[in-house]
């Protein structure tokens, strides 16, 4: 079954289940026909305040269950002055108080056993009736509640839905009011403004219906066609002149006073709206409560009354059992006391009957009143919901036809600045086109003839042993602008210069806006030199920076020498040449050396004592390989003389002097040797000691002086190196 319940009687209303399959429209027909209620004046509801749509299926929407009914609200009785009658499906009860009285009257015979027996049984079923009548009453006042919370629901959703739309209605007009000011104005002028349109001449060129010669230059002999006469040939000047007047109504109508007017109006339906008294029934949820407890009262009456009406049911059997009269007095008398009772339960169960009819009663002429409350505040807000409707849609109409006054005031300087886009568009479309086509020829022609040679010499090497030695050979140079760009700007109006200057002739006032840019600017893109040039200024830039960086390396190294060969050790030179016969032997690594590498430290020539200068790029790739960090060490270390610490971050490429054959500082602690060096020289051969005890003489004189200079020496050394890869960096950054 589907259920629908009217909410101001009270009354569920059941109808097919197949109802639910059609849709609202179809079920309102069908109310209106069994309950005479007017399509029009229902309003069918659910559960959360969702107005049923009539276009809709019913089975859409999760109702029409007994206890989540469709909730039906008749207009035609919410109009009606008088509250509804609730609906109570109770028939009116027989005098029980006369039919116990009667039957007490009665001879104690079992006749009158009999007779008593089935008046209990009629009190047991009154009672089930009466209990099932209000339980039936205590349930429809809990859906009119609901009913009712579904009426506010809605309410509360009609009320944000306006709020919304009266806020983007305000907003819309303070919007309006922002430029109010200036559309008076302009329309004040608007006159001038088509004066001003019917003295500038539209260009020949911009229409299709007028020739134009080959040359493009304007047919001076015909007649000036006005940009007034083509709006006009596009709408009427008439038209445009009544826009005018629109407009001017609409500003003296849309003031600020009546948006004031309107607001006020608003705020105050808002207020209306926030009226918590009429929105909840107040103690609707203690009178529900009550009823409930007053139905376990009930409930505990039918218990007592069956389980009398089953106590004279059973004495009655027992009489006709036993057949003995002498009984019967005793169990009359018992059965006048207990009808009394019964009575009594009966009286109680009518009172409890009576409240739930007066309960609803009141609920339902509550809800008439508050349901009258509704249908007025919700007419308020739809009547000032449709007026802000309309004000709304003349606002926008009257912002279109003050959009159009606007143009109409700017079309001088709109037209003006077209045209001179247009020529400016075509002057740079030419000069692009000219230098992409130049730039994609060069590129095609360098690319084409780079890849040519590169296969010419990968087919070569490819089949040789040596290939496998030199990677990358199979790289192409990448395809850049190899196709000249599509042509643009074909599509724009024949427009030149001599139109321009025929527009200043016309329209001196405008003379400062008819201007082009200039040349040089639309010459920029042709002005980049070509890749020669970049090739010719690259070779210069690293010629001239590695002809500095030679320069200073010179420098460096003469400076070098003043320190390493000053006139002390001449002596001590030609001192070590004669204890070494003048012989000069290879430089190799002091732990592996013999003693007589050790001779080799003042016999060494000049030219040996320094590196000759490295390739400028294994400079850059050492400054590039060497992190901040260990810079930051070395220049640390220079104000601590500890060469040991400093040569750690050199190759020996890398550093100015042979450190293999030049023992650090750090190597002589002390005017005596290792026990096992001086022993395995010893034994090299006859009068070698002698010899070593003679080095180690000389080599303990110059210590003191070799540590100084070393150290003066070092310094210059890093600070060279670093000077020469910051000049190396900067050639190959240019």
């Amino acid at each position: 079954m589907l259920y629908i319940f009217h909410v101001e009687t009270g009354t569920m209303m059941t109808f097919d289940m197949n109802l639910a399959l059609e849709s609202v429209g179809h079920l309102k027909r069908i109310i209106c026909k069994d309950y005479k209620i007017p399509e029009e004046k229902q309003v069918l509801l659910i559960s959360g305040g969702e107005s049923l749509d009539p276009t809709s299926r019913v089975c859409s929407y999760s109702a029409g269950t007994d206890t989540s009914p469709i909730f039906l609200f008749s207009k035609l009785v919410i109009e009606s002055p008088s509250p509804p009658l609730p609906s109570v499906d109770y028939e009116s009860s027989p005098d029980m108080k006369n039919c116990v009285d009667s039957c007490i009257d009665m001879p104690p015979t079992y006749e009158t056993v009999v007779h008593r027996a089935q008046l209990a049984q009629q009190f047991h079923d009154l009672a089930k009736k009466q209990t099932s009548t209000c339980e039936k009453l205590v349930h429809d006042q809990h859906l009119q509640q609901q009913g009712w919370a579904a009426v506010v629901a809605n309410l509360d959703d009609i009320t944000s839905a306006f709020r919304n739309r009266s806020q983007l209605f305000v907003q819309n007009f303070n919007q309006y009011l922002k430029s109010r000011g200036y559309h008076v104005e302009i329309l004040h002028n608007f006159s001038q403004d088509l004066s001003l349109l019917s003295k500038i001449p539209v260009l020949p060129a911009l229409l299709n219906d007028i020739p134009r010669h080959v040359d493009g230059s304007l047919d001076k002999d015909s007649t000036a066609f006005s940009l007034l006469q083509w709006i006009s040939s596009k709408d009427n000047q008439s038209c445009l002149e009544q826009i005018g007047d629109q407009c001017l109504r609409g500003l003296e109508q849309f003031s600020e006073s009546m948006l004031d007017v309107l607001h006020g109006e608003i705020n105050d339906t808002l207020e209306k709206l926030d009226n918590v008294d009429m929105k909840e029934v107040k103690g609707l949820e203690a009178r529900l409560y009550g009823l409930e407890k007053l139905m376990f009262e009930a409930h505990r009456i039918v218990r007592e009354q069956s389980d009398l009406a089953q106590a004279f049911l059973q004495n009655q059997t027992r009489a006709g059992n036993i057949g003995d009269t002498s009984i019967l007095p005793d169990l009359c008398a018992s059965h006048s006391r207990q009808l009394q009772l019964m009575l009594k339960n009966h009286m109680q169960l009518e009172g409890i009957l009576q409240r739930c009819i007066d309960a609803k009663k009141e609920l339902s002429s509550n809800l008439h009143i508050r349901l009258g409350w509704i249908m007025y505040i919700e007419g308020k807000i739809s009547d000032l919901d449709n007026k802000l409707s309309i004000y709304h849609e003349n606002l926008k109409r009257l912002k279109r036809h003050l959009d159009v006054v606007e143009q109409i005031h700017l079309t001088p300087q709109v037209y003006i600045a077209a045209v001179v886009e247009v020529v400016r568009r075509r002057k740079f479309s030419t000069e692009f086109l000219q230098w992409a086509n130049c730039l994609a020829d060069h590129s095609l022609n360098l690319h084409d003839a780079e890849v040519t040679t590169r296969k010419t010499f990968y087919e070569t090497i490819s089949n040789h042993f040596l290939f496998v030695l030199f990677p990358g050979m199979e790289d192409f140079p990448p395809a850049f602008a190899l196709n000249r760009p599509e042509p643009f700007d074909q599509d724009l109006p024949n427009l030149f210069e001599e139109d321009i200057e025929y527009l200043k002739q016309k329209l001196p006032k405008f003379a400062d806006e008819l201007v082009v840019p200039p040349k040089e600017l639309l010459h920029c893109v042709s002005a980049v030199p070509p890749l020669s040039e970049y090739m010719t200024k690259g070779n210069q830039s690293c010629e001239n920076e590695s002809n500095k960086y030679c320069d200073i390396e010179k420098e460096v190294l003469a400076y070098g020498e003043t320190l390493l060969r000053p006139s002390e050790f001449k002596q001590t030179d030609s001192q070590l040449s004669s204890a070494t016969d003048g012989k000069k032997q290879s430089v190799r690594d002091w732990k592996e050396a013999s003693v007589e590498g050790f001779e080799h430290i003042g016999a060494v020539e000049r030219t040996d004592t320094f590196l000759k200068p490295t390739h400028k790029h294994k400079s850059a790739d050492f400054g590039q390989k060497m992190s901040t960090k260990e810079r930051q060490k070395i220049f640390r270390t220079q104000s601590d003389g500890d060469i040991k610490t400093i040569s750690k971050y050199f190759t020996s490429s890398d550093l100015y002097f042979e450190s293999s054959g030049q023992p650090t500082t750090d190597f002589y602690i002390d005017d005596s040797m290792p026990s096992s060096c001086t022993e395995s020289n010893a034994a090299s051969g006859p009068g070698r000691g002698s010899l070593l005890k003679h080095k180690h003489e000389l080599i303990a004189s110059l210590q003191k002086q070799l540590m100084e200079k070393n150290t003066t020496l070092l310094n210059t050394q890093v600070s060279g190196h670093f000077y020469f890869l910051e000049c190396d960096q900067k050639a190959h950054l240019k």
